[in-house]
């Protein structure tokens, strides 16, 4: 399996005399990535004596750098030193999280919550201010990437430099936060309708017809199968009324193929969610854009046995929202079909190749599934990470 990314992430902010919302922001964020498989998680903070109040301890280890804090924080702004690796060892990637700028040899993300004492000068001290101002203008000129909480703010950041990458984070975090923690029960339409637990899982989804790409999703399972140097994948379609002469044709080249105790035709579902989160690879084959039957974020308060809560509103783009959210590989066409539900996800393949979708699709069962950060990190370093 490939390396983790090794992230260094600034938690200073926990022995702060007052916290604030950006140690209280910056732990439950730890806390929701703590464990993930493709990130190795460290925290810098400055030297101490104590540890800090037990709320605020950090979910991650923590290497301290040789300065207390206040030296450190006008070294790192003044002096460029001591760089973060003194502390850490070699890191893939830096974040600080608040506008005490950090020196290092890795690329830079910094976290902007505010830039407040732009608008109103008078608020902080004199001192206060000029360290603003300098880790303001640190973040602007290091930083490869800036994180900031609301649209406000990155209007605000917008203003300071037009040509800064600002990602809001005001929908993604939560979004997130909530694909680690949902505690969701395992899912029982796979076995209900033959899949095996240890079996490579591919699902296709679309209508039973010309336009869904049925078709070309068999002939994909066929070559797929033949393939298989290992432990050979089980096929679903998704979509349809698997019965009457119009199927007949799907069915028979499932057969000819030799799929027939591999091929999984299930029809309309209203737990189709449940069966995007079991699969290995998601395959959109359409060659019209679909429908889907409805928001399949409503399945996980089914799954949870909970009501929906009426200030519940219905993602623009679900089915790209679940994607994000389970991690599943999507591999799909390079036509509309594809591009309108995914908004773009996914790897595209040139229609029609279904040698190339195949290719695609036993790429990614070879590789290990990556969460939503790491794979947002391996693309922030260019994929250089590993």
């Amino acid at each position: 399996m490939d390396a983790a990314i090794r992230v260094a992430v600034t938690v200073e902010q926990s022995w702060h005399r007052v916290p604030g919302g950006t140690a209280t922001s910056i732990l439950s964020t730890l806390g929701a990535l703590a464990g993930q498989p493709d990130l190795e998680l460290v925290g810098v903070a400055a030297r101490h004596a104590d540890a800090p109040p037990v709320d605020l301890v950090p979910p991650i280890p923590v290497q301290h750098l040789p300065l207390p804090r206040l030296a450190l924080y006008e070294s790192w702004h003044a002096l460029g030193w001591p760089k973060v690796e003194r502390a850490t060892g070699p890191v893939d990637v830096v974040h600080a999280t608040a506008v005490a700028i950090p020196p290092t040899d890795a690329p830079l993300v910094v976290t902007v919550h505010d830039l407040a004492f732009l608008a109103d000068p008078t608020q902080p001290t004199r001192h206060g201010l000029r360290f603003f101002r300098r880790g303001t203008e640190l973040a602007r000129r290091r930083a490869r990437l800036i994180l900031v909480p609301s649209e406000a703010t990155a209007a605000e950041c917008r203003a300071v430099d037009p040509e800064a990458d600002v990602v809001v984070v005001e929908h993604l975090w939560p979004r997130l936060h909530w694909s680690l923690h949902l505690d969701l029960p395992a899912p029982r339409a796979p076995a209900e309708v033959g899949i095996p637990d240890d079996a490579p899982f591919v699902l296709g989804l679309g209508p039973l017809g010309w336009a869904g790409g049925a078709d070309q999703f068999v002939q994909v399972a066929g070559r797929l199968h033949r393939e298989a140097g290992g432990l050979a994948p089980h096929f679903a379609w998704v979509g349809g009324h698997p019965e009457g002469p119009s199927h007949y044709p799907y069915r028979f080249d499932v057969e000819r193929l030799g799929l027939a105790g591999r091929f999984h035709w299930l029809g309309e579902r209203d737990d189709y969610h449940e069966l995007v989160r079991r699969a290995d690879v998601v395959v959109l084959p359409a060659r019209r854009p679909f429908p889907l039957p409805y928001d399949p974020t409503v399945g996980w308060y089914v799954a949870e046995d909970r009501d929906v809560p009426q200030s519940f509103t219905p993602l623009p783009a679900p089915f790209a929202a679940l994607l994000d959210v389970v991690e599943v590989p999507v591999v799909r066409w390079d036509l509309r079909a594809g591009d309108d539900l995914t908004l773009g996800r996914g790897t595209a393949i040139p229609y029609p190749d279904t040698a190339a979708m195949a290719r695609a699709v036993g790429d990614a069962l070879d590789r290990p599934r990556p969460t939503a950060v790491g794979r947002a990190l391996d693309q922030l370093l260019g994929g250089g990470a590993r």
